[in-house]
Formats: C-alpha cells, structure tokens, sequence
C-alpha cells in the first residue's frame, strides 16, 4: 500500500514545524532528504560519510535530513550515527528527526531524495518520491532496480561507493534543470506504472 494521499501528491502540504524552522534559519541551502529505518541495511552510515566527501554547489550548503527512528537498537544507533557526524565534522550539517505521519510534506520540501541502503525490498522510499515528482538517487539494489527502469527517471548508483555517489549528488546539486527534468520524468514513470496496475 502507498502512505501518499493523492491530493497530497498533486499539492503537498507545508513542512513540519520542526522542519519549517530549520529551513528558515538557513535560507538559500540544498536539502537532501532520507526517510528509513535506522539500521546499517538502510545506510545512514554511508549518507554521513557522503555528506562529509560532498563539495556544494558554490555559495551554497546542503543540509541532509535523516527521518526515522531506531527500532532495533533502542536508541545505540542513533547515538551512534550522532557520533559519527560530530566525528566527521558534519554535525551542522546532517540532522535526525523520528518520523511522523505526512510524509508527503517532508517529500514536499527536499530538493532531493535518497536511498543509499545496502539491501531492499521493494524500495517504497524511491517510489514515493519519485510519485512525489522528486529527483531520486538510490543504491543499484534489488528493489530499487524494479522501480527505476532507465536513467531518465532515477540514478541509481552502486551501494557504499563513495566517489560514485558524490559525483551523482553533487552533478544534481549543481544542476536544478537536471533535477526538474529527472523529477519530472520519475513521476511520469510511475505514474504510468500505476495506469498499468503495476
């Protein structure tokens, strides 16, 4: 089932408060958003260390959201990844919030979305955004490879490979006209895929 209300998909709401405030105190930044599990599959880790890697698009900065709670660890991955971005000297940069429900506003307000996990399913993350009309850049796993069927609507790029991830975000950062037409073209696709019954 998808968590995306139709009307949400075609006007999404306003951001979170906690959201809203952040951007706000940092105008003129890029977002890059990941909504997932906290667990080594989904690839917080990575994000952080990509984070770390990526050189922004001149005279601007780029925040990364992490949306989601640590279900297996009781809080030991989170504190974890916290020590991790303070560690790689990301911590301004890389913020944690637990998720909630209206995913589509937090979808609604990243320029980018991200899936870096090492392993998936289905890729339910991917598909959202790129219903949402987001550009996406995912990890070349299973699930993922079932939703994004050419380069037109997605990049996807090998799991845990630095250099290759940084050079995808950091051409997407640095090209908004790229990130309409990838966004364009991934809502396009599944919006067909839906026709279809897929």
């Amino acid at each position: 089932p998808n968590a995306l209300e139709e009307d949400e998909v075609l006007a999404p709401p306003p951001p979170p408060p906690w959201l809203a405030d952040l951007q706000s105190e940092r105008p003129g930044s890029l977002w890059v958003g990941f909504p997932g599990q906290l667990c080594h599959r989904k690839g917080q880790d990575f994000l952080i260390r990509l984070a770390a890697r990526l050189v922004p698009p001149a005279g601007t900065t780029v925040h990364f959201i992490v949306l989601g709670d640590d279900l297996e660890q009781g809080g030991e991955n989170l504190r974890a990844l916290r020590q991790q971005a303070a560690e790689n000297g990301v911590a301004d940069r890389v913020h944690f919030h637990s998720f909630e429900p209206g995913i589509a506003s937090f979808y609604g307000a990243m320029d980018i979305i991200v899936s870096p996990a090492r392993s998936e399913g289905f890729g339910r993350v991917v598909a959202e955004a790129m219903r949402m009309g987001k550009p996406v850049v995912a990890s070349d796993v299973g699930g993922h490879r079932e939703i994004v069927s050419s380069p037109d609507q997605a990049l996807l790029v090998p799991p845990d490979d630095l250099e290759a991830w940084a050079a995808a975000l950091q051409g997407l950062l640095s090209a908004p006209g790229q990130r309409r037409a990838l966004g364009e073209a991934g809502r396009a696709a599944v919006a067909g895929r839906r026709r279809r019954g897929q």
